[in-house]
């Protein structure tokens, strides 16, 4: 179940390393697990949380897991990943990268932060990028392609509602 999250994960880890650890560690100080909660997840994916990264021992502040029980490991990970430039040099570098790979595009969601888009370029995963305010995140969601919308955009909600 982590691998589904994984796949997509390592194009965003490719980015934020090309972004930089500064901006990454000032937006950490927002705790990731804080943010979005296993009780979050548990509402949206419609099952209870059976493993969170905040359990595990040296989680990392920037970046939050859960898993459920449900057959088809649903899965989410929250990732705090920067600001406003971050966020629009990774949509920016994700865009060219779908022309380049002919992969689908990334689409745009309306009424989900001060803008964010989806990432549909996985099998059975998908990627919400999010800016509200000065706090940019993503959120990677293992689920059914026709739900991943839906799912990434009501957990996207959540977090926004935390972002002060």
């Amino acid at each position: 179940m982590r691998h589904k999250i994984s796949m997509l994960v390592a194009t965003a880890v490719v980015i934020a390393v090309t972004i930089g650890a500064g901006t990454r560690a000032q937006a950490a100080a927002l705790k990731a697990c804080a943010l979005l909660t296993a009780d979050d997840v548990a509402a949206v994916l419609g099952d209870k949380v059976t493993w969170s990264s905040a359990e595990a021992a040296g989680s990392d502040d920037a970046s939050c897991s859960y898993a459920t029980k449900v057959i088809g490991d649903d899965a989410a990970e929250l990732s705090v990943a920067g600001g406003r430039a971050e966020f629009d040099e990774t949509v920016q570098q994700l865009q060219d990268m779908s022309k380049q790979y002919h992969v689908a595009p990334l689409t745009p969601l309306s009424g989900v932060g001060d803008s964010a888009f989806l990432n549909t370029s996985g099998d059975d995963t998908a990627q919400v990028y999010v800016i509200k305010g000065g706090t940019y995140f993503y959120i990677t969601v293992a689920c059914k392609p026709a739900k991943c919308a839906t799912l990434g955009s009501a957990l996207a909600r959540k977090v926004i509602d935390r972002i002060k």
